[in-house]
């Protein structure tokens, strides 16, 4: 986790010196959708993001957002990588995120921030069936647009999973 945050601590002082026209800035939308690796199962990701102040800190083209999450997990004995014998279950997880951004080359969007939210998981045998009110987290990551509002992105950091990449679409 220090690391993540050093990384993304140095990814933003870095592109202070050299920052480029902001991509995502106040006003703008963003929604997401990806899969990637998580502990078990198939993971799908959702996440919406709205920019609401633009230059924060006092650092052009440093962007604040805030939005929301869902990702959704499902497996069979043929998903889980630690135990082959487990039956099938899934796994949602509903959050709210904070997302800074920040532009150091044309068209690359670099993101991250901290994120809370509430995960249910239900396990076919219901002994292992668990709720869990408060999974705090943080991610980190990149979008690069192919046009003004549609492109790709690749982030790593705690959701329903540990590294994702999907589509993003800007509005």
């Amino acid at each position: 986790m220090k690391k993540i945050a050093l990384l993304f601590i140095a990814v933003f002082t870095a592109g202070l010196v050299s920052a480029q026209s902001p991509i995502f800035k106040k006003g703008d939308h963003t929604f997401n959708i990806g899969t990637g690796v998580g502990v078990r199962g198939l993971p799908l990701e959702f996440s919406y993001t709205v920019g609401i102040v633009d230059n924060l800190f006092g650092a052009p083209g440093l962007t604040l957002g805030v939005g929301g999450y869902f990702g959704y997990s499902f497996w069979g004995p043929q998903f889980v990588l630690n135990n082959p014998n487990s039956n099938r279950g899934w796994s949602t997880l509903v959050g709210v995120r904070a997302e800074l951004h920040y532009s150091i080359v044309d068209n690359l969007d670099f993101f991250g921030g901290p994120m809370v939210g509430f995960q249910h998981t239900y396990w076919e045998n219901q002994v292992n069936t668990t709720n869990t009110l408060f999974v705090p987290g943080a991610y980190v990551g990149a979008k690069y647009f192919f046009a003004p509002n549609f492109g790709v992105y690749a982030s790593a950091g705690y959701g329903i999973v540990f590294l994702s990449a999907g589509l993003t679409f800007q509005f």
